[in-house]
């Protein structure tokens, strides 16, 4: 017969290796091992949920006067439940036979069959916010967290849904690093200069028409501005450049600049 190897999770949440208890011990009494758990690294170095965490377990402690013997913290998906620093925890409540604090019982699991396992393994678990919960209520809790996962994806489902159709894309993910490589760099210039070149050529006909009215460069800029034509780049106004840029890139013959004088200070020394 050949036997299986069971994996690090299963070995932890076997029931063989804990000593079972006859009579409960007073919270007093009792010795945990702290185990802390955020989803994604952004929640990390933000450090609220950590330390939101870390406040309530920190007030249970005071409050029951137990001992911390270990705390674990992971950065993992709650419906993962194979979790390296969680098997960790458990191997350290059955060494020392000490009880598994959490903050609240979600970022133990958003798993209810992952509770109800650890229920029946004969585990011990407080969740700090609910220390008062009993099997019953753990199971309500257990659900109820996974179908908060459920509803939450299910949310964000139907706005990206709603974004696609407004034409937004999703090139990349939230969480990553952009990477600008120089190829890359080539492609968005060249994308830039055709986008432009076409708006141009669709000025062209407007442009002759202030060119042979006997519009300056700046004039042109000021009537396109006037006209509440938007200007490039989310500009509030257009610039001589801006113009400048469109005679080029449309292929039209551009206005002859025209040199403002400077005015001169009168000193009065002038005979």
């Amino acid at each position: 017969m050949i036997v299986q190897p069971r994996s690090g999770l299963e070995w932890a949440l076997s029931s063989t290796h804990f000593t079972p208890r006859v009579n409960e011990p007073h919270l007093n009494d009792r010795s945990f091992v702290i185990y802390y758990r955020v989803s994604t690294p952004r929640q990390e170095r933000s450090g609220l949920g950590l330390a939101a965490q870390n406040t309530a377990v920190a007030r249970f402690i005071r409050q029951s006067r137990g001992t911390v013997l270990q705390e674990y913290t992971e950065i993992e998906d709650g419906k993962n439940c194979d979790r390296g620093e969680l098997r960790n925890a458990l191997g350290a409540c059955r060494v020392y036979g000490a009880t598994l604090l959490i903050g609240n019982l979600d970022r133990l699991a958003r798993n209810a069959a992952f509770i109800a396992m650890l229920i029946e393994s004969g585990i011990d678990f407080v969740a700090a916010d609910f220390p008062e919960a009993n099997s019953f209520v753990k199971h309500i809790l257990g659900i109820i967290a996974e179908n908060e996962v459920k509803i939450m994806s299910n949310r964000r489902k139907a706005a990206c849904a709603v974004m696609r159709a407004r034409g937004f894309k999703f090139c990349q993910h939230l969480e990553g690093k952009r990477t600008f490589r120089p190829e890359n760099l080539v492609a968005a210039k060249a994308e830039i200069l055709r986008r432009d070149k076409t708006r141009a050529i669709a000025f062209a006909p407007l442009l002759r028409e202030l060119r042979d009215a006997g519009k300056s460069i700046n004039g042109i800029a000021d009537e396109l501005t006037r006209m509440e034509i938007e200007p490039p780049r989310q500009g509030k106004r257009w610039h001589g450049t801006s113009i400048e840029r469109l005679f080029l890139l449309s292929g039209e013959k551009a206005p002859p600049k025209r040199r403002r004088k400077r005015q001169t200070i009168s000193t009065g020394d002038e005979k």
